[in-house]
């Protein structure tokens, strides 16, 4: 009788192994999907914007040196003013330098087999991400038409401010691209390794990247700090968001946990 027992409280046991490893395995699937209405939409947006921009560039006019002449300083608000004195080369590269590393980040995702085994959706999603990213940096430096802070220098020649991009200030394209690509890579490995310990390095250096690409823009005299926050809050906002929206409906509500009671332990499921 004593031998039943046992071998009774073994089976129960071993389903709620099973059961517990099946749930877990079930939970820990890929969190995101393909969502056609919302992927044509964001293609569609980036690819109207993108064309919309290259027009409105087309019809854009360089300064003219009297036009150059009359900027004055004054004209500017008191926390970018500063800036038009800034103006550095050194700085100009490590941002183009810090731009790329960042816009390689997403790459080390390839790294997880899970990822891998889903590369499509995450390649759309990343498409989408730099699609919408540079079809509003586009649309937006070509219609603000913002003078650049260099411009506003007396050392810089004349012959670079006459370029068509002097008028590309607001908002940092550097900046924006970078924040899209960290934010992107760090979202998407959150989702994928949701009990990782790495996760509060990853975020650290998502948010640092593109904040050191700002930094090296205003040195360099190429954006005003309006410029980069605006840029980096851009970019930021769709790295983040553009994962989420694909989000599967059960994988981001599921949750399971064991919980003491009377009778030993309960099962939670919650979906």
């Amino acid at each position: 009788m004593k031998l039943k027992s046992n071998n009774t409280k073994s089976f129960k046991f071993g389903w709620l192994l099973l059961f517990l490893f099946s749930t877990q395995s079930l939970l820990a699937q890929f969190p995101y999907e393909l969502k056609p209405s919302l992927d044509y939409s964001l293609i569609g947006l980036g690819a109207l914007s993108l064309t919309a921009g290259q027009i409105l560039e087309n019809n854009n006019d360089i300064l003219t040196v009297s036009e150059i002449n009359s900027l004055s300083p004054g004209d500017i608000n008191e926390f970018d003013r500063s800036t038009v004195y800034n103006y550095n080369q050194s700085a100009k590269d490590a941002s183009n330098i810090l731009v790329v590393a960042s816009v390689a980040s997403p790459f080390f995702l390839i790294a997880n087999k899970e990822v891998r085994s889903n590369l499509v959706t995450v390649g759309i999603m990343g498409l989408e991400v730099v699609m919408v990213t540079y079809g509003l940096i586009s649309t937006t430096k070509t219609s603000v038409l913002r003078t650049r802070p260099y411009v506003y220098n007396s050392i810089v020649p004349i012959a670079k401010k006459q370029e068509l991009d002097a008028r590309h200030s607001f908002f940092s394209g550097h900046t924006a691209g970078a924040a899209s690509m960290t934010f992107f890579a760090a979202r998407v490995y959150s989702d994928t390794h949701p009990n990782s310990k790495w996760k509060p390095v990853v975020w650290t250096v998502a948010a640092a990247l593109p904040m050191f690409v700002g930094r090296a823009r205003v040195e360099a005299g190429m954006h005003f700090p309006t410029d980069v926050i605006t840029g980096y809050a851009v970019g930021a906002a769709i790295g983040f968001f553009v994962p989420v929206f694909h989000l599967k409906k059960d994988d981001s509500k599921a949750s399971w946990s064991l919980q003491p009671n009377m009778n030993g332990l309960a099962l939670r499921v919650v979906f």
